[in-house]
Order: C-alpha cells, then structure tokens, then sequence
C-alpha cells in the first residue's frame, strides 16, 4: 500500500504535457519491472495512470493554478468546486460566507484506487472527507459489515473526529476511482477560533447526525444478526429471495463473453438462418426422400432452440 501510494504521489506531480507524462509513466513501469513487483500491481499503476489522465490531465495539484487568478475568478472556482460540499453539510450552515470560502481553500484533493483505505478504524483521525467523484463504502472494524454505500457528490464521512477525541469507529473504502476534498481538524479549528465562532450550534447539529448514524449502523447489525434465525421474517424473505435466485440462475458457460457462449450463438445465428432458407426450399424443390432426412436435421435443432431458451 505504501508503494501504491509513493506511485501515485510521483504522478500526481507529473507535468501535465502529454509527452511529458507518458515518458514519465514509462520510466514508472522500468522502475516496477527492475523491482519485479507483480503483474497485478503493474496493472493497478496503469489504471490509475490512465484515470489520472483521463480526469485530470495528469495531475490532482490545483492549488497552485487556483492561487495565481485573480481573486474574483478564484472565488468563482472555489464556489463551484468546494465551497458547495461545505454549504451542504448540515452542522456547517451556520457560517458565514467568508468562513466557508476561508475554509474551501483549506481544503486538499486527493485521488484514491478501487480497494484503498481511505479511513481506518480505530485512528485517530484528524480529518473529514467530502466525495467529489466516486463511489465508497462505510464498513464496521472488521470490514464484514457494510453500513452505507456513497455515491453522491458531496457525501462526508470521517467527521467525528472533528468534535470527538476517539478513535475512528468504521472504515471507509474506495470501491472506484474516487477524487475527496479532505478538511483538516487543525484548519477547521484555526479559522473558527479566528474568527470567534461560537461552536453550540455546530456541536448540536454535528451530535444530531452523530446519533442518527449510530442508531443506523445499530439497526443494521441487529438485522444481520435477525436474519441469521431460522425462525425471522427476516431469514424468510432471504430465504425465499436465495430461491428464486437460485432457480433463475444461467450456467457459467452460458454466460456473454465467455468461448462457449460464443460458439453456441454462433450455431443458434446459422439454425436460424438454416430455418429460413430450409421452408422456402421445401415449398419449392424437396422430395418425399429429402424431407424423411431433413426431419432428423430439423429435430436436432429444435431441441437445441430448447436448450437455447431455458440457457
């Protein structure tokens, strides 16, 4: 993991020229290659190459470009980019406009792999994360349970960290490539006391979304373990839903993409094309010897077009 990390690090500080970045991408892989590192791993530095590119012209470094503007079109960009994932998280309403602005420049890109850690439980953590692009998944300590699923742009999570001083009590997962604006604790703190802003309100309502969740993931859990009693309504409908899976489930072979599928489409498309020239050219031309071989021919095909419509 820290590999990955120290890769991704030395990409995301690549010249954005595309010359530039190729050469830069292949002198990563000679790097990979005279270390001897797996051919998975290759393949994961290619991907997040190739997103890298593909999103963000090869680098996640915004800062430096954002500063140089003027402050109007700074403001603008800030608005559109960050500030809303502030405007829309609940215990933040409560600040001013100049407040949020404050601390959307505070505010860090990162991009993540499908399958990072991007919070372990049991840290002790000193940030929350806001989802700009991306999906995430909310897991218990053991990662066997999943609490939430996060897709929507501007999600948060991490945050308890932010008012209570405990260690992390869930982890968080990248399940795709996810881009997160990441607010530190001490730059959130900083600009409060600065400013002297009281804290109340944001306590209260922060508390408010706090208890919410932990009466989710308490629900959840109970579930889990409900549904595991022969006995629940819950084991019931897993049960009868399992079956109805079960019955409705297609042969691996059958499944698109695989050889086999391909060859039988292959002879589904030539029966069907054989049906089709066989009923004209017996209307026209067949004799009472042909037809008695040709019901054979026919008899196979049909119980293949069987086949074809259970598969």
């Amino acid at each position: 993991a820290s590999i990955v990390g120290n890769v991704a690090n030395i990409v995301a500080n690549l010249e954005t020229d595309s010359s530039d970045f190729a050469n830069a991408i292949d002198n990563i892989r000679n790097f990979l290659s005279v270390h001897r590192l797996s051919h998975d791993f290759h393949e994961r530095v290619n991907d997040f190459a190739r997103y890298l590119w593909m999103t963000h012209s090869g680098t996640v470094s915004e800062d430096e470009f954002i500063l140089r503007l003027p402050h109007m079109l700074q403001t603008q960009i800030i608005e559109d980019t960050r500030m809303r994932h502030i405007n829309a998280c609940p215990f933040f309403h409560s600040l001013q406009n100049d407040v949020v602005e404050s601390l959307a420049l505070c505010m860090q890109q990162l991009v993540f792999c499908a399958g990072d850690i991007i919070i372990h439980a049991g840290d002790m953590g000193s940030e929350m994360f806001f989802l700009d692009r991306g999906t995430v998944r909310v897991k218990s300590s053991d990662h066997k349970t999943i609490y939430a699923t996060l897709s929507q742009r501007g999600a948060f999570f991490g945050e308890t960290c932010l008012f209570l001083n405990k260690p992390r009590s869930t982890s968080v997962c990248a399940q795709t490539f996810c881009d997160v604006f990441q607010l530190g604790k001490d730059d959130l703190f900083n600009e409060l006391k600065r400013r002297d802003i009281d804290l109340a309100q944001m306590r209260e309502l922060f508390f408010n979304i706090h208890r919410e969740n932990e009466r989710r993931n308490k629900a959840i859990e109970g579930n889990l373990v409900r549904c595991k009693e022969p006995q629940s309504k819950l084991n019931k409908i897993i049960d009868a839903d399992n079956q109805e899976s079960n019955e409705q489930m297609v042969p691996k072979i059958f499944l698109p993409g695989t050889s086999f599928r391909f060859i039988w489409d292959v002879f589904t498309t030539l029966g069907i094309i054989y049906y089709a020239l066989s009923v004209l050219y017996q209307i026209a031309f067949r004799t009472v010897d042909e037809e008695n071989t040709a019901v054979g021919i026919e008899i196979l095909f049909d119980l293949f077009f069987i086949i074809d419509c259970y598969a």
